[in-house]
């Protein structure tokens, strides 16, 4: 199952939750303040199931979702901050020595065609002037990236970029000639397509397009020209 079908099975099973508290069959309303937490979790899962570039933030939102679930069912047997944070050194920590296939400088020129960028308390600025752009994945948590692509040539057979804020922000600029299909899901975040991509009749349907997924949690996306 691919990762729109998974998505849409999530949204299926909450609509469901909800149309069944207006049947008066169960209080679907007082349930979710108890399990809310499991959306994390889900939103973890379906970004490992669907072989996600950001197998690392899958991991992220798992770990949240699992330490607030816990909380709420009172089962913590300390404060969720007092645990939480050092949690999320570890995991951070964790990425930094991981080997990457490629690794992309934190700031200035990007030559690479993939991008990998991970941000955890600081902050990204960096331009790409690949010639051959491919895509790649951006997580920020807790941070900030901001990425110019405007210098770069898409690649001929088009690129996906994945972007993933939890408690920050990323900044993507794209260039007003490419094709781009934005979608993404925001949870307590949000996501916006500020581009005049979708305005320019002159876009041919047959070039490149740049696929761009986002996933916004307690954090904000925004992509413009």
């Amino acid at each position: 199952m691919n990762k729109r079908s998974l998505w849409g099975a999530l949204l299926i099973l909450i609509g469901v939750g909800f149309l069944c508290e207006t049947l008066g069959v169960f209080d679907f309303s007082y349930a979710l303040k108890t399990w809310w937490p499991l959306i994390f979790i889900a939103i973890g899962i379906i970004q490992l199931l669907t072989k996600s570039t950001s197998y690392f933030g899958g991991f992220i939102f798992i770990f949240i979702g699992t330490m607030l679930q816990l909380r709420e069912l009172g089962i913590l047997p300390f404060s969720f901050s007092e645990v939480f944070w050092p949690s999320v050194l570890i995991l951070i920590g964790i990425k930094v020595i991981l080997p990457k296939s490629t690794k992309s400088p934190l700031n200035g020129e990007i030559s690479e065609d993939v991008l990998d960028h991970f941000v955890a308390f600081s902050g990204i600025n960096s331009r790409s002037i690949s010639r051959n752009f491919k895509g790649g994945s951006i997580f920020a948590a807790f941070g900030g990236v901001d990425v110019d692509l405007r210098d770069a040539g898409l690649s001929p057979e088009g690129a996906m970029l994945e972007l993933t804020a939890a408690f920050g922000g990323i900044d993507v600029k794209v260039p007003e000639n490419w094709n781009i299909v934005i979608t993404g899901v925001p949870i307590f975040g949000g996501w916006e397509d500020k581009t005049r991509n979708k305005y320019n009749s002159q876009l041919n349907s047959n070039t490149p397009v740049l696929k761009i997924k986002c996933v916004a949690a307690f954090g904000g996306i925004e992509i413009k020209n």
